[in-house]
């Protein structure tokens, strides 16, 4: 009994951990103009999931945060400011280039 409890709470920790490493890197647009109902578009194969002003992909960075996938994601939604993680946000330029284009 113990040890499955003590197996239990390791998993905990470790989803957790996982968890929270995960939402650091989770790729984020803010919508110039808010959606009136939600939609799910996809960007270079990550599924977005937008609602209101807000499109977040639970998808990994490497996938998402890219001139591509930003392309892709403001064409299917309109233009974007801000879009990355928040480690890394696209600058004004990249920006300019990911809302001027659909892909």
């Amino acid at each position: 009994m113990k040890v499955r409890l003590s197996a239990l709470t390791a998993f905990a920790v470790l989803a957790l951990t996982a968890s929270n490493a995960s939402a650091a890197t989770l790729v984020r647009a803010k919508l110039q103009k808010a959606l009136s109902a939600s939609q799910k578009p996809i960007a270079r194969g990550a599924v977005f999931t937008c609602a209101a002003d807000t499109c977040i992909s639970n998808s990994p960075a490497s996938q998402t945060l890219s001139d591509r996938a930003c392309r892709q994601l403001a064409k299917a939604v309109g233009p974007l400011s801000p879009y990355g993680t928040a480690a890394k946000q696209f600058d004004e330029a990249k920006l300019t280039a990911c809302n001027g284009s659909g892909e």
